[in-house]
């Protein structure tokens, strides 16, 4: 079923992107962006249609975007008709689609650059962000991270909703990190409130490699550069823009980022049946 889900979407990728009806503007439902307005985050896109052949928008740029706080509230406009599509990274889709598969639908495919995931950390805190390069760059070479990549997001069905176990070392260091829970399998908050995912079992790895605790808090995808700022968390995850382009809609001023450690090429747009 698995095999056949994931050809289904291959061929969908390869057709071309067609999420507007030309003769009226769709409102499109995105996770709300840091450093642009909605209607700076809409411009953005249409540059990058233009200049990088993105097709973010069809042919007749009749989107309106919309910005939502949480996975949650842009799924609940959705379901209302709020808006008529969401926009979301692939994996991410993928899984809101295998999770309700009679009520969702693939709208398009938009296709851009490379778009990375990285982990956020306020400027005066490089050093703390050199170390956790450090502790990335051992996980990708001893094939660890591949294999977390394998078993929270390629297998996820498996084992993806498994607790992830942390190493207490006694009396070390402790790092207070934030995470949205709305980007599953990559993160997400379980129904007890337990923390888990890809991001999260990654956490662990590097809190392993830097003998360090973590403590782990949830917040708002619009409250992720204030939870830095106030020192609420001293590391952030989110995603880091397209590798063709210098502007970068969701890593506001102040803040640095780690070195990328997954990635994906698509955003799909989702919609009811």
């Amino acid at each position: 079923m698995k095999k056949i889900f994931l050809a289904i979407l291959m061929i969908i990728s390869l057709a071309s992107c067609a999420c507007a009806a030309a003769s009226n503007r769709q409102s499109v439902g995105v996770l709300a962006q840091l450093n642009m307005t909605e209607s700076e985050y809409e411009a953005f896109v249409i540059d990058g249609r233009k200049n990088f052949g993105w097709n973010f928008l069809s042919s007749s740029n009749t989107e309106t975007f919309l910005y939502y706080d949480t996975l949650l509230a842009m799924q609940l406009a959705l379901n209302s008709r709020e808006v008529a599509e969401v926009q979301l990274p692939e994996v991410v889709a993928e899984y809101l689609l295998k999770s309700n598969p009679a009520m969702y639908t693939v709208s398009c495919v938009s296709r851009v650059r490379t778009t990375y995931l990285a982990m956020g950390f306020l400027e005066k805190n490089t050093a703390l962000r050199d170390r956790f390069n450090t502790a990335l760059n051992a996980l990708k070479e001893n094939g660890t991270l591949e294999k977390l990549r394998k078993d929270y997001i390629e297998n996820f069905e498996e084992n993806g909703d498994n607790p992830v176990k942390f190493t207490k070392f006694d009396g070390a260091e402790k790092i207070k990190v934030a995470l949205t829970g709305d980007l599953p399998p990559i993160d997400f908050v379980a129904s007890n409130g337990s923390p888990r995912g890809f991001n999260v079992a990654m956490l662990a790895e590097i809190g392993r490699q830097l003998k360090v605790n973590f403590e782990i808090s949830e917040i708002e995808a619009i409250a992720r550069s204030s939870s830095l700022a106030s020192g609420r968390a001293d590391v952030i995850f989110w995603y880091k823009g397209t590798e063709d382009s210098d502007v970068q809609p969701d890593i506001p001023p102040g803040v640095i980022l780690s070195e990328p450690y997954y990635k994906w090429n698509n955003f799909l747009h989702i919609k009811l049946k």
